[in-house]
């Protein structure tokens, strides 16, 4: 599994040890591209936290999944006050 957050936010991840043994962490921009083959992108709190730029980052995940490529989101669902 590759854990990819934007450089800013990369080393202020918690990591365990086992996280580092099951995980490879990578700093880049996931506006502009993600890692291209897998088979699943998990995507958390992307559209809660960048709503204007979710599009972009979904397209970069649709470009560089497999062909039977899945895109996972997990969201906070904040009801209107």
């Amino acid at each position: 599994m590759i854990v990819l957050d934007l450089p800013n936010g990369h080393e202020s991840t918690n990591r365990t040890p086992s996280d580092r043994e099951r995980c490879a962490y990578l700093a880049e921009n996931f506006f502009e591209s993600v890692p291209e083959g897998a088979d699943v992108y998990l995507l958390s709190g992307i559209v809660h936290h960048w709503e204007d730029r979710a599009v972009t980052v979904l397209r970069n995940c649709r470009e560089a999944m497999t062909k039977e490529g899945r895109v996972l989101l997990v969201e906070m669902i904040v009801p209107d006050t």
